[in-house]
């Protein structure tokens, strides 16, 4: 009997704890460039908030006038604490709600520590006034942009009503240098809101041309994986399936090759049944997405069996092998691929008495460049190869070619030949750029150098005829513009040169000069400091790396007191600058690796999906194959590799794999008449030599009465006696030319003397017997021609 125990309540709350815990620390990064640009603006309005509140001690608590204003400042400082923590550990929609309830509280704690300067006599306005542009600042970050508006509003206009209306005892308290903080206060709230805006749009914008790049990057990459996966299946047929029945057909096997026989026919066998539907598949997805991955690869350990074998037949091998290569498996597997097929072609063609292997490769955990030489003292390639021939120059240089690699083979007659193969990383650059969803510099630059153009300019109005030096004023704010301007077009190509920080730091040092030279005191107003600020609070964010150094640096030294002023607002403007622009492209930077990784998923699922419906399309001919069970009956060794009839069909099975990889029925009408005729003449036991040379034009059209009346001629053909593994006579052929603007169809068959050749087609086929006496029969040619729209 079991019995259900209940956990103490004490257990349970802490399981409780323990999973609220667990799941607001499970922390997500951004996956578009919109919640990047999001997430940077609130590690800005952190930073803001902290280093603002630490650089001015008329913000601290314990400077407040009154217990609400003090409390309010204690719940500010709470909410930042607040803020900081769900910033770094919990979700983004957490985070994001936290901090507009900052925003909330700053807002109210304004307003009380507002009513606390109106009640206590001679209020300090300048207290009020950086308290409303963090407000301000901080709610143009965080909170949708027309409430950003509207607190900026609101905050303006407390101030105005603060410096030109009486407080409650009906005592004014205007001055020049309390006109200058509702400016202030709007300049950063609207400059804060309208970064964040155009920010948030550009970053909207940046997500749709991703997406877009990412989806052609996508279909692009799948349609060049499904070629590379249907050429590959081609090289394993060819190295597999269509050596080893080429090997059973010419017979003469050395007992030696028993053994490596049999586990070439079975291992042909399972490719066979595998393309026929009747095995395991040959990948999967997530292989798909294993053949990116790098890892040490022994070349050495692959190509064993081939050098095995020439070692057997007397060839000398000598190995020089630098170490393990790293390379992505598909990159191992098309050089595992090429060396072995030009190992043997040693073997089987080049006559040599010495092969040579050389394998270079770099070290570390990085893709690097590899080399991979194999030389032989052979007889050489002939200066011409037939245009048809699968061999050499589809087996070794396809697949490099197709991972973006290299193959040339070096060879002169008499002399041997060389096939040099290499790949180094780069060669496939992706043409989706991880900076495509770095937010652009002029979208954050632009709003906030107008608010301080708009600002400056204001002030120094309104303080002209009252300044010491009005020219040298104006000049000053000449050459702020001028900074602006230039930081303003830099950011439209970009992020800025070390150089244009360079000359904004000397600059912001020339306006500091001459627009804080000695003034009356009742007419001083200080514009240049916030203005320089807020410049290099810009050229901060959208500069080099670490271009904030030259200009805090800059700054500390023309203030005149470093250490005091490593406290001020005006350097944590400047780190908040650096902070805001480190963060969003960081963020954007993570948000390409997410949307890639999705990007690489679907690839895989689309390569995978693509590459069935392919396979299925391009090798369906082979459900028709018998040499799945050849292949199986010989590595069982139920049956003579020697036995004449074993080789006869290898030698038909051979023509009927090789003709089947030639045609792709999803091209042409015309490949798609001869994969039918290849397979008609496969059953009617004719061997059929394929030729299919024209050029290939889906604009070409074949008229069912000339694929009926092909069909037609070759259920007359006479079936090829093989001998010895080869054919008597001459086998049918299947030929196209282009000749002028049509398209020549061939048939060339063997046919009974007895045969009635002009009942096997109709007036589009045109035949002609062209040699009665040939061994394998009469020899009638059958001729059709084929016309397209736009034909070269």
């Amino acid at each position: 009997m079991e019995m259900a125990v209940a956990a103490p309540p004490e257990q349970s709350r802490i399981r409780g704890g323990l999973g609220l815990m667990r799941s607001v620390q499970q922390r997500t990064d951004p996956t578009t460039a919109v919640q990047a640009v999001r997430r940077g603006m609130i590690s800005a309005a952190v930073l803001w908030q902290l280093l603002w509140i630490l650089a001015q001690p008329g913000l601290w608590p314990g400077a407040q006038s009154g217990p609400f204003a003090t409390a309010a400042m204690w719940a500010v400082l709470g909410f930042a604490a607040v803020l900081l923590l769900s910033h770094a550990l919990a979700r983004e929609w957490v985070s994001a709600r936290v901090a507009r309830a900052d925003a909330v509280v700053l807002l109210v704690a304004t307003l009380v520590v507002n009513a606390s300067q109106l009640r206590g006599g001679v209020p300090d306005w300048h207290r009020v006034a950086e308290l409303a542009a963090l407000t301000c600042g901080i709610a143009g970050l965080v909170l949708p942009f027309r409430w950003a508006v509207v607190s900026t509003a609101a905050m303006t206009g407390l101030l105005l009503r603060d410096v030109l209306l009486p407080d409650w005892s009906g005592v004014f308290h205007a001055s020049v240098d309390s006109l200058v903080e509702p400016v202030y206060v709007m300049a950063v709230g609207l400059s804060a809101a309208v970064a964040a805006r155009v920010l948030v749009a550009q970053a909207g914008a940046a997500d749709g041309a991703a997406d877009a790049l990412l989806r052609a990057e996508r279909e692009r990459r799948s349609a060049e994986r499904v070629e590379q996966e249907m050429r590959a299946t081609e090289r394993r047929l060819h190295e597999t399936v269509l050596n080893t029945l080429v090997a059973l057909a010419r017979g003469g096997l050395a007992p030696s090759m028993s053994d490596r026989l049999r586990e070439r026919s079975l291992e042909g066998a399972r490719l066979l049944s595998s393309l026929r539907g009747r095995g395991p598949a040959i990948e999967s997805r997530s292989s798909v997405v294993e053949t990116d991955r790098v890892e040490p690869y022994d070349l050495l350990h692959d190509l064993q069996p081939s050098l095995d074998d020439l070692r057997e037949v007397g060839i000398e091998v000598s190995i020089s092998v630098d170490g393990p290569i790293r390379a992505p498996r598909y990159v191992q597997d098309a050089l595992r691929t090429a060396a072995t097929e030009a190992l043997i072609n040693v073997g089987r063609h080049a006559e040599a008495s010495r092969v040579s292997l050389r394998v270079a490769s770099g070290g570390g955990s990085e893709p690097v460049a590899v080399e991979v030489r194999v030389r032989d003292d052979g007889r050489g390639l002939p200066d011409v190869l037939p245009e048809t021939r699968f061999g050499l120059t589809d087996i070794i240089t396809a697949p490099m070619v197709d991972v973006g690699g290299t193959a040339e083979v070096v060879s002169r007659s008499g002399k041997g030949t060389e096939v040099i193969l290499g790949w180094r990383p780069g060669f496939e650059a992706c043409e989706a750029r991880e900076d495509s969803l770095d937010p652009a510099p002029a979208a954050l630059a632009v709003p906030v150098l107008a608010a301080l153009a708009v600002y400056a300019a204001v002030m120094v109005a309104g303080s002209w005829d009252s300044a010491e030096r009005p020219v040298v004023n104006g000049l000053a704010f000449g050459i702020l513009i001028a900074l602006g301007l230039l930081v303003g077009l830099a950011s439209r190509r970009g992020r800025l040169a070390l150089w244009v920080v360079f000359v904004v730091a000397l600059g912001g040092w020339a306006v500091y000069v001459l627009a804080e030279s000695p003034l009356p005191e009742s007419a001083s107003i200080a514009w240049a400091s916030p203005a320089i600020a807020g410049l290099f609070l810009v050229a901060a964010a959208i500069g080099p790396p670490w271009g904030w150094l030259l200009l805090l640096a800059a700054w500390l030294i023309f203030q005149g007191d470093p250490l005091h002023e490593i406290t001020q607002p005006g350097t944590a403007m400047i780190l908040v600058g650096a902070l805001l622009g480190r963060s969003l492209r960081r963020n954007a930077r993570v948000a390409w690796r997410h949307r890639q990784e999705e990007a690489d998923a679907a690839t895989a699922g689309q390569v995978v999906r693509e590459r069935i419906e392919g396979i299925g399309a391009r090798f369906h001919a082979l459900a028709l194959s018998e040499a799945p069970e050849l292949l199986r009956d010989v590595a069982e060794g139920r049956c003579d590799p020697e036995d004449d009839r074993v080789r006869a069909r290898a030698a038909r099975e051979e023509r009927f794999i090789r003709n089947v990889m030639r045609t792709d029925p999803s091209t042409d009408a015309v490949h798609e008449m001869a994969c039918e005729l290849i397979c008609l003449a496969h059953q009617q036991g004719v061997l059929l030599d394929l030729d299919l040379s024209a050029p290939r034009q889906p604009e070409v059209s074949v008229e069912g009465s000339i694929v009926g009346s092909l069909t037609r001629v070759m259920r007359q053909a006479l079936p090829t006696v093989i001998v010895a593994g080869l054919p008597v006579g001459s086998p049918a052929r299947l030929s196209t030319r282009q000749e002028g603007e049509s398209v020549m169809l061939r048939l060339l068959v063997p046919m009974a003397v007895d045969a009635r050749p002009g009942s096997g087609a109709d007036g589009s086929v045109v035949g002609s017997l062209v040699d009665p006496a040939d061994a394998a029969g009469q020899l009638w040619l059958w001729e059709a021609s084929l016309r397209g729209e736009e034909l070269p």
